[in-house]
């Protein structure tokens, strides 16, 4: 037997490795591919890569790093593999499909005709694809003899593919020693230690090349072909020793280095054998996109980082399929065999086909300012700013920001499969007005729930005055220094929301954007003038006295029909039955309204019926809307999830919708959850990480109604005190400090469509009496998460999840 060349030693290994990752999926399934085949389509592609990705893609194919010479090995073993007047028929072609308007390189359609006899033809790609794919497909199943059919199934191209890569290889060898047509018989085939099959078993007794190898208790038989050019080499454990196939401790230590030792012809010997092996027939089809990323092979297939620079000028190519199937047939007279493998070369056109849950955030992106959060996880029923820069975070938005994706992941905990939707802004602006009338540690716990101290203790001091700051505070009792920290960011708070108010209320905007504050009083109860004054000037939040002693239901309809004209009739009866007694002596309440049309509308004439799918197994009908358009977009490896923004009319808010890539988990959504942190969501998020492409997008037209009792769910997240009829410190609201929360009610909307989008919520914050007569009332085609953003400010107006249709 010959030397082994480095090219056959690559091929060799290449070729158990993918064994190994094909085997991965279905331990006990059947194999069959032609690593010669792949390997010889991917060099074709590997002539034209450059950089990192051609080190990528010569690492995955485990061909060592002389890639000038591997395309010279490559034209030497196809030209002694394509050799005429062999005792057997074994044949090899390559072939190249370009877009007629599309221009290659000509040195690489030079280096491919040199090096893989692959000649250039010029196909219609944009507007024929149809007449292409057939013309494709004829000519591989013209060079397998009729064994490989359909290789370019429906839908694997499009007017974006700009070049296909075809190698096909034949093969058919009689047996040196036939089987006996009259010897074969029917016999039970083992699949494990308990099951069984009938197959066609042929049988010959005759001199075999034998070899036992006892370290994995193996036989292995060698059978040659006419000419003992190509021989098979079967690999058969001697027992089922595991619970599936038998196979799990050969293919574990089956390496190069193995594979080659124990088939020397000094470790084989010679002898009669009586050879019983089943007649049979394999068809395999695989998508090869994702086994070769796992191999190393990434960026080949990553439109923002692949660089086929060698094989055109024009930016954007990237691998959008790698696509094999292969053919075998074992009879008693020898074998035939086929393969084909394309690689499709497509344009930088992305698809972002949201048919399973994503995460979606609506921004204000002049101030940054997440407006609405959500999660989209199972169907109910059938951006950036102008100048194209975002501003940076202010301290409100990046703690408006943090407490949104907290609260994401608290709402979800319950049941992470259902839908989620909320505004967090919402929900900030009424706790806010609250914290106005807080002190101690329950004005601390507030700010700390919602991020406050956190985002806004930045302000940067010189050495000396952090010294001093820190001697004087070390003389403190603990109580009073949590007061002094809350009380010297209070301001800024405060502050920093009146200026964000009056951005997001500016009139002339090409959307509409409205947020609304309102303190209902009990007539009777004396409220302390600067808490009123603090709300009227950083909130716009005027007092209105009601009778909540004596005609509570007349007082909790007042404040519903408020809310609901502020929302545009969205947000209905934000108070429910018994939300307010006689006991209640304010209820603070935020309402923010948003309508948008896209900046790229979907045409309904192109939306469908669709299947999301919910869970890995699971789907339900969406009426899906399609849109081919530019956009800003991304791809987070370490999530493994692209994310797309959608800009509204004007840029200055924008739908930012996180779709993970693969379903793993229930939803799919599990470890993107648990790792999307504020500093994550800004970094990915950032103008230089989404790059503007195109872009064919789908996504669901849906719908959302939820309401929330927060009470346990800021409670869970460390603002205790404020509910506790003991402990609350309201001094700063009240002089009588007699006041605690008895509950908070959120309620959002939001409706997705053709258009644009339409979102709405309401916070209510409600304040009771303190009373030991009357016990406190305790009053939720895969899954995504979504967020609305002011970007400017950075803030998150909405947030949410989506996740299981009605």
């Amino acid at each position: 037997m010959a030397s082994s060349s480095p090219l056959s030693k690559a091929m060799t290994t290449f070729s158990l490795a993918l064994l190994s990752k094909l085997n991965e999926d279905n331990n006990s399934a059947n194999i069959f591919f032609s690593p010669f085949s792949i390997s010889t389509a991917l060099a074709m592609v590997m002539l034209g890569a450059r950089g990192s990705t051609a080190k990528q893609m010569s690492e995955c194919l485990k061909i060592p790093d002389c890639q000038d010479d591997v395309h010279t090995l490559f034209a030497k073993l196809l030209s002694k593999i394509n050799k005429p007047g062999a005792p057997f028929v074994l044949n090899v072609a390559n072939r190249l499909y370009g877009e007629q308007s599309y221009h290659f390189i000509q040195d690489y359609l030079t280096q491919t005709r040199t090096h893989y006899n692959s000649e250039l033809e010029s196909v219609d790609f944009r507007t024929s694809c149809e007449e292409a794919r057939v013309k494709i497909n004829s000519w591989v199943e013209e060079q397998t003899q009729g064994k490989i059919k359909y290789m370019m199934a429906e839908g694997m191209m499009n007017e974006m593919t700009r070049m296909i890569l075809v190698n096909a290889i034949y093969f058919k060898g009689n047996w040196n020693k036939a089987f006996p047509r009259f010897n074969t018989f029917d016999a039970e085939f083992r699949l494990n230690k308990s099951d069984v099959k009938p197959v066609p078993m042929m049988e010959q007794k005759t001199n075999f090349n034998l070899a036992f190898i006892p370290e994995v208790n193996c036989q292995i038989l060698e059978m040659p072909y006419k000419g003992k050019e190509l021989s098979m080499l079967i690999f058969l454990p001697k027992e089922i020793e595991d619970d599936t196939t038998g196979l799990q401790k050969l293919e574990n230590l089956l390496t190069y280095e193995k594979f080659m030792e124990w088939t020397q012809p000094d470790e084989m010997e010679s002898c009669e054998v009586d050879v019983m092996l089943p007649r049979f027939k394999l068809e395999e089809t695989y998508d090869l996109n994702q086994v070769l990323s796992c191999m190393g092979m990434v960026e080949a297939f990553n439109e923002s980082k692949c660089d086929f620079s060698g094989m055109s000028s024009n930016k954007g190519l990237f691998l959008s399929k790698v696509s094999h199937k292969a053919f075998v047939e074992v009879n008693e007279e020898g074998t035939e065999a086929a393969a084909a493998t394309a690689v499709i070369v497509a344009d930088s056109v992305t698809f972002f086909t949201a048919d399973h849950p994503f995460l979606f955030f609506i921004r204000h992106n002049l101030t940054m300012s997440v407006l609405f959060a959500g999660r989209f996880s199972s169907p109910k029923n059938i951006g950036r700013a102008s100048d194209g820069k975002m501003a940076a975070a202010t301290p409100l938005a990046t703690a408006n920001t943090s407490f949104s994706l907290a609260l994401l992941r608290k709402l979800g905990d319950n049941d992470n499969t259902a839908n989620v939707f909320f505004s967090p802004f919402s929900i900030s602006s009424a706790l806010a007005m609250v914290m106005l009338g807080a002190r101690g540690n329950t004005s601390a716990q507030m700010s700390e729930t919602l991020h406050f101290i956190k985002a806004l203790k930045v302000k940067k001091a010189g050495p000396q005055t952090v010294q001093m700051q820190q001697q004087v505070q070390s003389k403190l009792p603990p109580h009073l220094l949590k007061t002094l920290k809350t009380l010297n960011i209070q301001d800024d708070v405060h502050s920093s929301f009146a200026l964000l108010l009056r951005e997001l209320n500016k009139p002339g905007a090409p959307y509409a954007l409205s947020v609304a504050n309102r303190l209902y009083g009990e007539q009777s109860y004396q409220f302390l003038q600067d808490f009123l004054e603090k709300s009227r000037k950083h909130y716009k939040a005027e007092l209105e006295t009601v009778d909540f002693s004596k005609n509570s239901e007349a007082a909790r309809v007042n404040i519903n029909n408020w809310v609901e004209k502020q929302t545009q009739g969205k947000i209905k009866d934000i108070l429910g039955m018994d939300a307010v007694s006689g006991m209640t002596r304010l209820v603070l309440v935020n309402a923010i309204y948003f309508k948008g049309n896209w900046n790229k509308q979907f045409q309904e004439s192109s939306t469908r019926e669709a299947p999301f799918r919910i869970n890995k197994n699971d789907t339900k009908p969406v009426k899906m809307m399609y849109l081919k358009s530019k956009f800003p977009m991304t791809f987070i490896s370490e999530v493994n999830c692209q994310i797309l923004e959608m800009p509204y009319k004007g840029k200055e808010l924008s739908m930012l919708i996180f779709l993970p890539s693969d379903m793993e988990g229930t939803t799919g959504l599990e470890k993107m959850e648990q790792e999307l942190t504020y500093d994550k969501f800004m970094e990915w998020t950032r103008p230089d990480m989404m790059d503007e492409n195109e872009v064919q997008v789908g996504l669901p037209r849906f719908k959302m109604d939820e309401k929330y009792d927060m009470k346990n769910v800021l409670m869970s997240m460390g603002m205790v005190d404020a509910f506790d009829q003991g402990n609350s410190d309201f001094s700063g609201m009240s002089p009588a400090n007699d006041l605690f929360v008895s509950e908070i009610y959120h309620k959002a909307f939001v409706e997705v469509n053709e258009e644009g989008t339409e979102a709405a919520a309401a916070t209510a914050a409600v304040m009771m009496l303190r009373c030991a007569m009357i016990p406190a009332k305790f009053i939720a085609d895969h899954p995504f998460l979504f967020f609305i953003r002011h970007n400017p400010s950075t803030t998150v107006l909405f947030a949410g999840r989506y996740c299981s249709p009605v």
